[in-house]
């Protein structure tokens, strides 16, 4: 130790560069010197890229750079602990810290979100009572793991701001995915007098600023800098620039089984050149459309790719914005796959009461020089057999477009193999919901509600004979079944044991097919993990949650109830 103690600072630092997390923790408390040399930016700078980002585990996206060296030490053993967890196989995963706190006693929770950014300290939730209410709340005190000093907080999450416009009721709402960007929140508002998407700031403190307003019917979906995607329950999408004003018309078809339900929108990406966007029954590929002002004539887009999982209730597609840059990715210049989780709708009585929540991949085309790109579709829209010039600028929900029929699907390459590839499935059980909603983070670790078997609940005795008879005693011991359950579960990827990367080289001749492509997928992923790792980690007897958000990088889940509560919990 002593001749360990005779070499320089520099050299001692990079010693630590070959340390694990854990190491590190342990040879800080060997001396002083040792001890201070642990706690430079340098040393966790490191740490963290080489034991978390490159192995692909959760962290936020946030620079290393201009973070201080007690949040990047709390972020690096945080994620570092966290990916230990989802690496242990089997078992239950207990939240490590929770906390309930009251939204509004008298109005349920109807939606709830983490806010990316700002210390990685907000949450926002959405009441609809007679008004619908925006609160953003502070959530630090109640669940920042104090490591460093070893003081951890009892504390209730603090209230920052409410903003409710009078007479207004809530339609919809997204965050811009861009940590930087000036608008960071979009939300539609349905008045008397009409309806509006009101796009505001987040200021430090948690104050809500508004920005400007957008006077149309439609919801907004993804907000990502200065684009605004929104959408009707019907068959188009709009982008809109919320600075220059200028605009462009995504639209499909409605098939015949959309005519008597509709096919709400519940995810638009920005994707590889291409924007996706995801129906309750259907997905659709367009090429990346060249934003126009709105006194120009009215260009619509139509589909270059086109798939159906049949009907869906709950769905989440991981945007490449949200995913860390890969090794993979960078050498070979291809953009990362799109990874698809899907549940499908489980209302027909007389289906089985087992169902699955399935995992699919699209893979990048490696043929991308003929993928659309901004330069090559500014030239002469018209020229392209994949849009539609309007010779006006109204377009709305009932507006005529040619049959698909006459439109050529591989007119414009699509930067995405289709169909989706089935790379995962988790078998679960039937029933309804009051949350249908299912979170896939970019890790490939998910979170959702698994609905409880109302077979089993409210049974109760009766008279037999005139004498009073009980229910046998094992229908009461299947008590999970009869209650709401949080499942998390992980999908194969970096925190699943046993997983390679496949090589997109095997996926990349559309010529060659769904098996072949299948079959890469299949030699990658181990057979034993192919239905992924499930955890059951929190039941609710009281059966009344109404929302759920889950924030992979932090391993935080947020639940709201019908009565107003909100519980949160920690991995």
């Amino acid at each position: 130790m002593h001749l360990i103690l005779e070499l320089s600072d520099d050299v001692l630092v990079y010693f630590f560069s070959f340390m694990s997390i854990p190491e590190i923790l342990c040879i800080r408390k060997t001396c002083r010197r040792l001890n201070d040399l642990s706690r430079l930016s340098i040393v966790w700078i490191g740490a963290c890229q080489s034991q978390v980002i490159s192995k692909g585990y959760p962290f936020p996206r946030c620079s290393l750079q201009d973070l201080t060296q007690r949040e990047l030490e709390r972020l690096a053993r945080r994620a570092f602990h966290l990916a230990q967890r989802w690496l242990q196989p089997g078992g239950a995963l207990c939240p490590c810290k929770e906390t309930k706190f009251v939204v509004s006693p008298s109005a349920p929770v109807s939606d709830i979100r983490f806010i990316e950014g700002f210390e990685e300290k907000f949450l926002l939730t959405v009441s609809k009572g007679i008004w619908s209410v925006i609160t953003i709340w502070d959530i630090s005190p109640a669940l920042d793991e104090v490591v460093i000093d070893n003081t951890p907080s009892d504390r209730s999450p603090r209230k920052c701001c409410e903003w409710s416009p009078k007479g207004g009721l809530f339609t919809g709402l997204t965050l811009n995915s861009d940590l930087h960007s000036d608008a960071k929140l979009a939300v539609s508002i349905a008045m008397e007098s009409g309806h509006q998407i009101q796009l505001m700031d987040i200021s430090f403190d948690g104050q809500l600023l508004p920005i400007c307003s957008v006077d149309i019917a439609m919801k907004p979906k993804t907000l990502e800098g200065d684009l605004l995607a929104m959408s009707d329950d019907f068959a188009q999408t709009t982008i809109y620039n919320w600075k220059t004003g200028d605009y462009a018309v995504l639209k499909h078809l409605q098939d015949q089984e959309g005519v008597w339900k509709q096919d709400h929108c519940i995810q638009v990406v920005f994707a590889h050149d291409s924007i996706l966007v995801v129906r309750a029954r259907s997905i659709h590929l367009f090429q990346q459309p060249v934003l126009k002002p709105a006194k120009d004539d009215a260009v619509i887009y139509l589909p270059i790719a086109r798939h159906s999982f049949g009907w869906i209730d709950g769905v989440s597609v991981v945007p490449p914005s949200s995913i860390h840059s890969s090794p993979l990715s960078e050498s070979d210049k291809l953009p990362p796959p799109l990874t698809i989780l899907v549940r499908s709708e489980s209302d027909d009585p007389w289906t089985s009461d087992e169902h699955s929540l399935d995992l699919y991949t699209l893979m990048p085309s490696l043929d991308l020089s003929n993928c659309p790109s901004d330069e090559g579709n500014s030239s002469n829209s018209n020229s392209n057999p994949a849009q539609v010039t309007l010779e006006n600028s109204s377009v709305t929900a009932d507006t005529q477009i040619p049959a698909l029929a006459d439109v050529p699907l591989d007119a414009t390459p699509a930067p995405y193999h289709f169909p989706p590839l089935l790379t995962a499935r988790i078998s679960s059980i039937r029933g309804t919901l009051r949350c249908t909603d299912v979170v896939l983070g970019p890790c490939r670790t998910a979170v959702w509600i698994r609905p409880h078997d109302r077979s089993l609940s409210g049974l109760m005795g009766g008279l037999q004979n005139g004498e009073q008879y009980e229910l046998p005693s094992y229908l009461f011991e299947q008590t999970e079944r009869s209650q709401e359950g949080l499942v998390c579960a992980v999908f194969p990827g970096p925190l699943c044991a046993k997983y390679v990367h496949p090589n997109p080289q095997e996926v990349s001749s559309r010529q060659s097919g769904l098996s072949t492509a299948q079959g890469a997928f299949n030699r990658a992923v181990d057979p034993g993990k192919k239905e992924g790792d499930v955890r059951m980690m929190w039941m609710n007897e009281l059966n009344n949650w109404t929302t759920l958000d889950y924030y992979e990088a932090m391993g935080r889940i947020a639940l709201g109830s019908g009565d107003g509560y909100v519980t949160l919990l920690e991995l």
